[in-house]
């Protein structure tokens, strides 16, 4: 399993965002957001998403807005994490769940 930025997926994650939740919107606070525009990762296995990850850069903190795993499997293991505490890292930056 690895990492990869979700813009190569963003057809598929599109997708699965509305099969999964009815659409690509996810109100949240009273705020819209387009799942579809956020940047992100997605877990992938040889072809298959097995998971993805989309947040907010809030300028300080980085604000997850979606989490998903599509198979009961440690994909939500500390591996979405590393990756978010990496940016945050590189970008001196807090994360926010």
């Amino acid at each position: 399993m690895k990492l990869e930025p979700i813009d190569r997926w963003r057809s598929a994650t599109t997708k699965l965002f509305k099969e999964l939740w009815g659409s690509d919107d996810m109100v949240l606070s009273g705020v819209v957001y387009h799942l579809n525009e956020l940047p992100g990762f997605v877990a992938i296995d040889e072809q298959n998403i097995l998971g993805m990850i989309t947040y907010l850069d809030r300028g300080n903190t980085l604000e997850v807005i979606s989490l998903d795993s599509l198979r009961r499997i440690k994909v939500l293991d500390p591996l979405y994490f590393k990756k978010l505490k990496r940016l945050r890292c590189l970008a001196t930056k807090q994360v926010l769940s």
